[in-house]
């Protein structure tokens, strides 16, 4: 006869800390997508890299903005031990379905930085990396940021020197992005290049912050 077969596995990760409040309506507008920069995989490593240092154990990462999830996919390679790695992209294709089957520790929703359905506090680790600049209302945005990282949290918010969108009250630079921060109610700690051009302008800084 046949073994009786035991219990299912309890599941090793977390479910989605999707809000239960009614969150606001996201913006109508989808973000134009970005132009890469030729330098894109050395900096998902160097982001990495600062990543951890701020944070070197943490139990849920976010990354607002995923793209096509390389940096999560990197950090789940480095910190691999997480609770919950949940990408956000306005684009419900940003993250190819190749990627979703060969990393099957990665969530992914469908939402905008300035209306994340995600409850408060619910992060500890809150990234997003060349996508501040594309949001619609940036001020709306970072207070997403600070409303979902949790009290011991950190956030690293990473943009370039030259905006990918530009006009006016557009926010960009680095005394900018640190006023744009400080303003949503985050506490910025430091300031890093991430990356620096051959001539070694700083063309990238990692912004990292606290509740």
């Amino acid at each position: 006869p046949q073994p009786e077969a035991g219990p299912e596995p309890a599941p090793r990760f977390t479910s989605v800390p999707v809000a239960t409040r009614r969150v606001s309506r996201a913006p109508s507008t989808v973000y134009p997508a970005g132009t890469e920069p030729s330098w894109q995989d050395k900096l998902v490593d160097r982001v990495a890299d600062v990543a951890v240092v701020a944070m070197p154990i943490p139990l849920r990462v976010l990354d607002v903005g995923c793209g096509d999830a390389r940096l999560l996919t990197e950090l789940i390679l480095r910190v691999p031990n997480a609770e919950l790695y949940l990408g956000v992209d306005p684009r419900p294709d940003a993250v190819p379905g190749y990627v979703r089957a060969a990393e099957p520790r990665l969530s992914v929703i469908q939402a905008t930085a300035e209306a994340l359905p995600l409850r408060d506090a619910s992060f500890d680790l809150v990234l997003t990396s060349l996508s501040l600049s594309l949001w619609v209302d940036q001020q709306a945005g970072a207070a997403e940021l600070a409303r979902v990282v949790s009290d011991n949290g950190k956030v690293v918010v990473v943009e370039t020197r030259k905006p990918q969108l530009s006009g006016r009250n557009r926010v960009h630079g680095v005394k900018e992005i640190s006023k744009l921060l400080e303003a949503a109610g985050l506490t910025v700690e430091r300031v890093e290049t991430v990356h620096r051009s051959a001539t070694q302008v700083s063309m990238a800084h990692a912004f990292i912050a606290s509740p």
